[in-house]
């Protein structure tokens, strides 16, 4: 991460492995089919991603990343395994922006969206916190056409703490689902590199 500006510019670069597996010995059909492979079928795909994070500190942010960079796929001259799987490349946008009310200092608003999509779909978030003190935030967020979220937490030294409820809103229905999630920030101290500054006189 670089300071540019008033902000400072993240950039960071994703690796990764999926493995597929499927053990057809483990299936228990009601009636034998004859379709069903025997064994075990297994394939790993690598793929990459990249993203870019501008933060104006107590003010705005905004985020760009590709995931699935490579688009990985199998390609193979072999029958098509059960495994076989496309990766669709994927971009995120996210950007968010704060504020509060006059006399009262100890209270923000952070509004915030996010958008996903493939080119071929598209999926819109949209959040908003009301952040007491740095240290306690409570809001709602909702996935257009999707569902509902009601988000608590709160921020104790390095560590934080979130509670989110999902309402879905779709067709599918349900009961919804709950996620809780745990942070801790790691603060790096890095020692500054002392400049020596020579004479050529006396190199």
């Amino acid at each position: 991460q670089t300071t540019w500006g008033v902000g400072g510019l993240g950039i960071g670069v994703q690796l990764g492995l999926l493995n597929k597996t499927i053990d057809f010995a483990k299936l228990n059909p009601i009636d034998p089919d004859p379709v069903l492979a025997e064994g075990e079928e297994s394939d790993m795909y690598f793929d990459a991603g990249l993203g870019l994070y501008y933060r104006v500190p107590d003010n705005y942010y905004l985020g760009v990343s590709v995931l699935q960079l490579l688009q990985t796929q199998k390609e193979s001259t072999e029958e098509l395994k059960s495994t076989a799987t496309t990766l669709a490349r994927q971009f995120n946008i996210v950007g968010g922006y704060q504020f509060g009310f006059p006399g009262m200092p100890e209270i923000d608003v952070l509004p915030s969206f996010m958008i996903k999509t493939d080119l071929a779909s598209m999926q819109l978030d949209l959040s908003a916190l009301l952040r007491y003190k740095n240290q306690f935030w409570g809001g709602l967020s909702y996935r257009y056409q999707d569902a509902v979220a009601l988000i608590l937490g709160f921020e104790y030294k390095d560590f934080n703490i979130g509670y989110s409820y999902d309402i879905t809103t779709s067709a599918i229905g349900g009961w919804g689902s709950h996620e809780i999630r745990l942070g801790y920030c790691f603060k790096i101290e890095v020692d500054k590199i002392r400049k020596i500054y020579r004479n050529t006189r006396f190199l």
